[in-house]
């Protein structure tokens, strides 16, 4: 692996190859190379599990965030958490399952910098 400790489990080591482009690199290296790509980030599934945690590890790196999940109060609640790390936020709440979703979410996205 790339010889850094994995994030997630202590004690244990990146299994990924030496020249992978997704090494365990330091919050100052993540930082940097996230704010290279565009000041807004959209995360879908927002609310909770996974889509929370990653909306709001990329607020901590300083990049704003198009939230969308269909639980306007959980969005509203990960927007608020956001916003204290001195981002901005836009919620959107969609179910991505309907047709018509992704198409609304571009809309509402197109006139940012999504990274």
């Amino acid at each position: 692996g790339c010889g850094r400790r994995a994030l997630k489990r202590r004690g244990s080591r990146c299994r990924r190859p030496a020249n992978c482009e997704w090494k365990c690199r330091s919050r100052s290296k993540m930082s940097r190379d996230l704010k290279r790509h565009g000041e807004w980030a959209v995360v879908t599934g927002a609310s909770s599990g996974i889509g929370r945690e990653v909306a709001l590890r990329l607020a901590a790196a300083g990049v704003s965030l198009v939230l969308t999940a269909r639980s306007e109060s959980a969005l509203a609640e990960v927007a608020e958490r956001a916003e204290s790390r001195g981002v901005r936020t836009m919620v959107i709440p969609l179910d991505l399952g309907d047709r018509e979703a992704p198409g609304k979410l571009a809309e509402v996205a197109a006139g940012l910098d999504v990274g």
